[in-house]
């Protein structure tokens, strides 16, 4: 029953660090100013899209306008409220008015409404670039906030690192230190030879270069001193071998090659003029007299200029190259993320390597320091020789701890460059 309730005492324990840990990561990323810029980036791309597909475009009061005026000991007052209606449905502009003025004896009404359509056109393609950009900034934003938080989860880690390290190298320098006084008097003395005197100075301010390395290391990314670092263990994606074809700015690449790819199926469209084509309802009425008017205007309006500087053909040309770099630079995309995805791979084999090999250095220091303790049980070696055995080791398994997180975030970035949200994976581990 001790047992049990320990264990779940732990769990609860590292759930709430880990908990506090990734919040305060995840509360410096929002407050970084690219992740600012990038979010307001997408949050503009989401409203123009929104706005673009949007039926009620606009609606809204034009120069109301009221009048009071003295003329023939007459007070006359007349008031005017015009309301306009923009709307598109399936292509066609839907634009109705309503005008009323009232001159408080008279009061006039009159209604219009218009349904027009540009034929051959490319509006509906519109709302496809603003779907590129939502995609885009929406890749972008998921990318930076990754890559953002695996920067911020690598600093804070060495941090801890080089804090840890720089206490053991301390240690080290003051057995170094001493050694080298001891030596220094018993060169003097003749005891010992030059060269062994020299070995022990060179020992002696290498150690005390360690310790400056490690503080201007520390110094670099102090903003990153972020206590209770917890590093998971991470297996690797089960989609590794596929290109990401799901991730955002993919997507919006492919996008860009069907919309071009549209738009040259109707290439005839600027061997035509510009044509409208639409109806207009109106109705009047007057109250005073009670009398109305309608009427119903089919109109079909075609533009067409001859004099373009061959801007239609300089279009369609257009219109052929940008299919041409779009299709390009979305095998170009694919073909990049392909290299990545192996450079990486062979970065996480590599780190694998170090692995097992500073883990056989580990145990070789394990049994190095057994041995030197014996050693010192026997008096062939003294308190300071064995104390720097020990350093000796504990920075292997340092080593080893530090490969074991390098690993970490290449599979981190791996995870990101398949389009993974990390954070979630993080979760996903954690609650594992």
């Amino acid at each position: 029953m001790k047992k049990s309730f320990l264990i779940l005492f732990w769990t609860l324990l590292t759930l709430t660090i880990f908990a506090n840990f990734v919040d305060k990561i995840v509360e410096k990323i929002e407050n970084d100013t690219q992740y600012l810029m990038a979010l307001n980036s997408y949050n503009n791309a989401l409203n123009n899209l929104k706005m673009e597909e949007s039926i009620l475009k606009n609606i809204g009061i034009n120069e109301g306008v009221f009048t009071s005026r003295f003329y023939d000991n007459n007070n006359f007052k007349q008031l005017e409220i015009p309301l306009s209606l923009n709307m598109k449905i399936y292509g066609f502009d839907i634009i109705g008015t309503l005008k009323y003025t009232s001159d408080f004896n008279n009061n006039n009404n009159s209604y219009s409404v218009s349904i027009s359509k540009k034929l051959f056109s490319f509006d509906d393609l519109n709302n496809i670039d603003k779907k590129i950009l939502l995609l885009s900034t929406k890749w972008e934003l998921k990318n930076l906030k990754n890559s953002l938080f695996i920067n911020t989860l690598k600093n804070a880690y060495y941090y801890n690192y080089y804090s840890n390290l720089l206490n053991l190298q301390k240690e080290a320098f003051e057995i170094r230190k001493q050694l080298f006084y001891e030596a220094k008097k018993k060169y003097v003395k003749g005891i010992i030879g030059k060269i062994e005197y020299l070995t022990l100075q060179k020992n002696y301010l290498n150690e005390k270069i360690s310790i400056n390395n490690l503080q201007i290391s520390i110094n670099k990314i102090k903003e990153y001193n972020i206590p209770d670092v917890i590093l998971i263990e991470l297996s690797m994606p089960s989609t590794i071998t596929e290109i990401p074809l799901n991730r955002e700015d993919i997507r919006a690449a492919l996008l860009e090659v069907e919309k071009n790819k549209a738009k040259l199926k109707r290439k005839f469209v600027y061997d035509l003029p510009d044509i409208n084509m639409g109806i207009l309802m109106n109705y009047n009425k007057n109250d005073l007299t009670n009398s109305y008017k309608t009427d119903t205007t089919i109109f079909l309006n075609f533009s067409y200029n001859i004099f373009d500087n061959n801007y239609r053909q300089n279009t369609k040309k257009s219109m052929d190259m940008d299919y041409i770099i779009s299709l390009k630079k979305y095998k170009n995309k694919l073909n990049a993320i392909s290299t990545e995805i192996k450079n990486i791979q062979e970065k996480i084999n590599n780190d694998e390597l170090q692995l097992k090999s500073i883990d056989l250095e580990k145990q070789i220091s394990e049994i190095n320091y057994e041995t030197a303790k014996k050693q010192y049980e026997k008096g062939y070696l003294s308190l300071n020789e064995l104390k720097l055995e020990k350093i000796n080791m504990l920075k292997t398994h340092f080593e080893y701890e530090r490969i074991k997180a390098e690993l970490l975030f290449d599979k981190l970035t791996l995870y990101n460059v398949l389009g993974y949200d990390i954070i979630s994976i993080f979760e996903e581990e954690l609650n594992r």
